[in-house]
């Protein structure tokens, strides 16, 4: 089984998004400070939508703040 991988980088170059299988899991990769969180399932889904397919950093920012990361 081979699982579909595709990476971009959030309109103001500010998040690595590396999206596995068809968005059923994001690892998003804050690009100044190197964290990352990593989703999957149900909570991929939420944080596409939360994220307006990733249009709104502002989100990501908050889901880095509350693991703990700089925003």
């Amino acid at each position: 089984m081979t699982t579909s991988t595709a990476t971009f980088v959030t309109e103001d170059n500010k998040y690595h998004i590396e999206v596995l299988g068809n968005g059923w899991a994001y690892s998003v990769t804050d690009q100044r400070t190197g964290n990352n969180f990593f989703l999957q399932d149900h909570d991929a889904e939420l944080l596409q939508r939360e994220t307006d397919d990733f249009a709104c950093t502002g989100a990501l920012d908050l889901y880095m703040e509350a693991l703990g990361g700089e925003a």
